[in-house]
């Protein structure tokens, strides 16, 4: 993360005239006069992107400013873009297209699960990519915020996670206004949707660690609680029982014992809307690239229907991308085909249904096997005539 930073910050000081150079911990820039005082800075600055330094000791201020998440640093750098476009689109070149047979590798890589394939045809193409960056807040009892990126083909949904953090290790050229991004072959609608959805799983994952932590803090406090007031509620039991206390006496015990249980029920949800979670997600920016790939096409059988699918060789990451499930979207190698829409599924999606054993497809039926929906109507149906 420390290395993203360094090279996110050195670009944006070096397209304003900053000159900049880097190390291993930090970066140090000379600002030219008019950038040192938009940012509020000296003309010479160091910076530094991890609170520790290279013995894991806590870093001394004389090290350099603090620039992370959250950080003031941050912000001000950041305020460097709020005048810029969110869109950029450029062109990958240089890169090398391998020459080999593709029919041999795309049958050992890729399982069909219910068809038989015939290889057809390889060519080279330009396929559009999309990158789309998010920025996530999560706010509890404490404060965590990231950045997400998601990188999709844009002819097969496909997410391809490597492109988005090694694209500028090639050459590239921005392309212009005229020349726009290369189409998708979907709606835009359907891609941003895509990329939400995967946003959304990428996310829930980083913020795993911030859960697990949120939830042992919560059942600690709450044990506190627990042992403070049960520990009140029953001395005062036993206070009572042991003098033998009754009628309005023992009233007046019981409903001290009482009140402190109701005290702790009101403490826990309290505790519980302390540290409840509430998250924010926001686009920030989406970076449009043309690639030069390999592509495959291969038509498969599956009874007496055909579907061609076509296969992609990522020549920047060096390997066939998987296919994405037309149900659940996630990547696949091992795929059926649907005797409906011949719809591309992953296992999940076309697995036998857990009441009747009958093999469904998830993308055309995304409520569930139509059969037993069937049957469940039917029944519905005949209690509705006895009930009359």
């Amino acid at each position: 993360m420390a290395e993203d930073f360094r090279h996110f910050t050195s670009r944006i000081l070096e397209h304003w005239g900053a000159a900049v150079e880097t190390d291993r911990e930090a970066l140090e820039a000379l600002l030219p006069p008019e950038l040192a005082a938009r940012l509020g800075m000296a003309e010479h600055v160091r910076l530094r992107f991890s609170p520790q330094d290279r013995n894991g000791s806590a870093a001394a201020p004389t090290e350099g400013q603090l620039l992370t998440y959250g950080s003031p640093v941050l912000e001000k750098v950041l305020s460097l873009l709020t005048d810029k476009g969110t869109v950029a689109a450029v062109e990958l070149q240089g890169l090398y297209l391998k020459q080999a047979a593709p029919g041999p590798e795309i049958e050992r890589l890729f399982q069909p699960l219910n068809a038989r394939g015939k290889f057809v045809s390889a060519g080279a193409a330009a396929v559009p990519y999309g990158i789309f960056n998010f920025r996530y807040t999560a706010v509890s009892d404490e404060k965590t915020e990231g950045l997400v990126s998601v990188a999709l083909n844009g002819r097969s949904l496909a997410e391809v996670s490597g492109v988005a953090h090694r694209w500028h290790e090639v050459e590239w050229r921005e392309r212009s206004q005229e020349e726009g991004p290369l189409a998708s072959a979907h709606p835009v609608a359907a891609v941003y949707q895509r990329a939400c959805r995967l946003a959304q799983g990428h996310i829930s994952r980083t913020l795993s660690e911030f859960h697990h932590s949120r939830e042992r803090r919560l059942g600690r406090d709450i044990q506190r609680l627990q042992e403070y007031y049960l520990g009140m509620a029953r001395e005062i039991r036993a206070r009572l029982q042991k003098k033998g206390l009754s009628g309005e006496e023992a009233e007046r015990e019981e409903a001290k014992a009482a009140a402190a249980e109701r005290e702790l029920q009101i403490k826990v949800r309290d505790l519980e809307d302390k540290y409840a979670v509430r998250a924010q997600v926001s686009f920030v920016s989406f970076l449009s690239l043309a690639m030069p790939v390999l592509t495959a096409c291969v038509s498969y059988q599956r009874r007496q229907a055909f579907r061609e699918l076509t296969f992609f060789w990522n020549s920047l990451l060096k390997e066939w991308e998987a296919l994405a499930c037309e149900a659940c979207g996630e990547n696949t190698f091992a795929f059926s085909l649907c005797d409906e829409k011949l719809h591309v599924t992953c296992a999940p999606c076309s697995r036998p249904c857990s009441l009747c054993g009958r093999r469904f497809c998830s993308a055309c039926h995304s409520q569930g096997c139509p059969a037993c929906a069937s049957v469940k109507q039917v029944k519905q149906k005949q209690e509705r005539r006895i009930n009359r």
